[in-house]
């Protein structure tokens, strides 16, 4: 186990007060800030997995409570289809079927 607070100087040459030092410091607060991290990483990822699960329940669920939603959009294009049908005879039936359509008028 890493201490709590440990520090490491390193002397450039040994001996010579006035040589540069490097001061190294372990930390067990450091330590337990990358655990930690790792933590929130592994967690955000199972949340995002929960999401995406919650997700798809919430589109099982809206299912249930609609069973023939689909049903309904396929009897609404169907109509939509029959209407805009019917539209185009009754243009049809408007426009003149021959040359002598005004003179029989």
């Amino acid at each position: 186990m890493v201490p709590q607070n440990e520090e490491f100087w390193l002397n450039v040459r040994e001996g010579d007060p006035s040589a540069a030092k490097l001061r190294l410091k372990i930390s067990y607060v450091q330590n337990e800030v990358l655990k930690w991290d790792a933590e929130v990483v592994m967690l955000t990822a199972e949340i995002k997995n929960d999401a995406g699960i919650l997700q798809q329940v919430r589109f099982f669920i809206e299912q249930l409570r609609t069973p023939f939603g689909f049903l309904k959009r396929e009897i609404s294009n169907a109509e939509i289809s029959v209407r805009r049908q019917n539209s185009l005879e009754a243009e049809k039936e408007k426009q003149p079927d021959h040359k002598y359509y005004e003179q029989e008028k």
